[in-house]
């Protein structure tokens, strides 16, 4: 059992019910400097705007300037390749200040498009800005095909060929 007692405007004292003071309870606080009029705003996006020749397992990721609130993220974020909706799955971070799509791997040489709607709100309610967009390519199709030597100059079984002669390959893709 405890009793609190206020003198002045900024101290405060325990007592016992004895009345016996606490020499080390002295608490303080600081009250904040009223509420947060700011908007959210996405302050980076990976990987990058225009960004090109991106790995199929690369993580897409949104982050936001401050904390937004969880429940207005659903069907608020969303990624599309070209205007169909591509993944809308994604796992927010412990402090909500990012979000990680769960896609797995992106396809080969396509645009996929990272979409934030303004209904996306921070915790005291201020919706973002205005919507976000930004767009990137995926790496192509790698060639899974041998390259293979389709001429050689000087041609097989030519003849009086000088030895400084530079032998020269063309083949079936870039080397």
């Amino acid at each position: 059992n405890h009793q609190i007692l206020t003198y002045g405007s900024n101290r405060a004292y325990l007592y016992d019910l004895s009345g016996n003071t606490f020499s080390s309870a002295t608490p303080s606080f600081t009250t904040g400097d009223g509420a947060d009029g700011t908007a959210p705003t996405v302050i980076s996006v990976s990987p990058p705007n225009t960004a090109t020749g991106v790995g199929p397992n690369n993580p897409v990721v949104v982050t936001f300037s401050e904390p937004v609130n969880p429940g207005t993220v659903s069907n608020h974020v969303a990624l599309y390749k070209g205007s169909d909706l591509y993944a809308s799955g994604y796992s927010l971070s412990a402090d909500a200040t990012s979000i990680s799509f769960n896609i797995g791997a992106m396809p080969y040489g396509t645009t996929l498009t990272v979409v934030v709607s303004p209904n996306v709100t921070d915790i005291a309610g201020n919706h973002l800005a205005s919507e976000f967009r930004s767009a990137f390519t995926t790496a192509p199709q790698p060639a899974t095909a041998r390259p293979s030597v389709n001429v050689v100059r000087p041609a097989s079984g030519a003849t009086g060929v000088p030895s400084t002669a530079s032998l020269v390959f063309f083949t079936s893709a870039p080397m």
